[in-house]
């Protein structure tokens, strides 16, 4: 398997660690929307994978999407562990992982959606159950899934938005995104003002970078 096919597979990868009493049990699960037969091929399913057994059992598959899946995430909320995920049939879907069931779908997006990440500004300080998701539309939006609607859009990008990212301080109230359109872009979800642009020579889409900025 090369580097490149590695990588593919780990952007696409989110290990979800089950929790009791706030403790880290033994059971640690991947989640996933691409599989291994001979080649790496992407899937319009999300599948869930029990690692530490030797047959790797698959647990749960989240049905819905019509088209790859691009991007997944997990979270808690409430006690409700959900699942969300972004696809080239441009929808943002919202899972329940306890029954398997979809909780929202979003269509509002006019290409495929890139990255999809829950929002921890929303959540911590306005107790909101957000999404943020960029697209090949150039656009960055946010969608509470509770109440079903669309609360902001960030639309100065002038190419798909392939990355996102919250900062790990400030209770994720900054936000980075990555262009086709070779920039990488600062900023306050608070507000929704773009606060910096980094000005690529190139072609720009590492989320590497989008860490890096964050942490420095």
């Amino acid at each position: 398997m090369s580097l490149t096919n590695l990588l593919s597979i780990m952007l696409c990868f989110i290990l979800l660690f089950f929790h009791s009493n706030h403790n880290i049990t033994s059971q640690i699960f991947i989640c996933c929307c691409i599989t291994h037969n001979h080649n790496l091929t992407q899937t319009n399913n999300v599948f869930m994978l029990d690692t530490f057994l030797s047959s790797s059992k698959l647990l749960n598959t989240f049905t819905g999407h019509t088209d790859v899946v691009r991007s997944i995430d997990y979270s808690t909320f409430d006690d409700c562990q959900l699942i969300c995920s972004g696809s080239n049939d441009q929808t943002v879907r919202v899972w329940n992982f306890d029954n398997n069931k979809q909780i929202q779908s979003f269509d509002r997006h006019s290409n495929y959606v890139y990255c999809v990440k829950f929002s921890p500004y929303h959540y911590h300080n306005h107790r909101q159950n957000v999404i943020c998701s960029s697209s090949s539309d150039d656009t960055i939006r946010f969608w509470d899934f509770k109440n079903n609607k669309q609360l902001q859009i960030f639309n100065q990008h002038s190419g798909g938005v392939c990355g996102i990212e919250f900062s790990p301080f400030s209770a994720g109230r900054y936000l980075c995104s990555v262009s086709y359109d070779n920039t990488i872009r600062l900023w306050d979800v608070k507000t929704s003002k773009s606060l910096h642009i980094f000005n690529g020579r190139g072609y720009v889409r590492s989320t590497i970078v989008i860490k890096v900025i964050l942490l420095v």
